[in-house]
């Protein structure tokens, strides 16, 4: 009998650390709830992607040239090409902004931490400030930025 006891003693103990060991299984609906929490999370982002990009659209020109600017002074190049590019683009922006946007793009593909620098495109850039806007602030940067890059090539 003492027998039996020890042995429904040792017996118990078992179960009861194999029960804290033992893993949960995965339960479908959890699984569900989860992947459509993912769902909704990606949707709630692209929402406010679109909301943030649509109060960009909205702001001035001044505003989208300073974001190009703060993008470029981050390190996200591509992101201030593409607002730069948006800028000149639009004939209804004044031709101070449109020029500035040039001469930007170009500062940024001669820029030596730009992955994709390009001093053909820096050029095309430059030459058409100068082309477009002689009376730009930018013109004499743009002319020097042009003696720079054919000194360096």
């Amino acid at each position: 009998m003492r027998n039996v006891g020890i042995v429904l003693l040792l017996l118990s103990l078992v179960l009861s650390c194999s029960t804290r060991v033992v893993q949960k299984e995965k339960d479908p609906i959890e699984e569900q709830e989860k992947e459509s929490q993912d769902q909704w999370w990606d949707v709630a982002t692209e929402v406010l992607e679109n909301l943030q990009n649509a109060e960009f659209y909205s702001k001035s020109p001044e505003d989208q040239l300073r974001y190009a600017k703060h993008a470029a002074s981050k390190g996200d190049y591509d992101l201030a090409i593409a607002v730069y590019s948006k800028l000149y683009k639009d004939e209804s922006n004044d031709a101070a902004i449109r020029a500035e946007a040039l001469f930007r793009s170009g500062k940024i593909y001669s820029n030596l931490l730009y992955l994709y620098k390009d001093y053909d495109k820096a050029l095309y850039f430059f030459e058409k400030l100068i082309a477009e806007f002689p009376d730009s602030q930018f013109h004499t940067d743009a002319e020097q930025s042009i003696k720079n890059i054919h000194k360096i090539k």
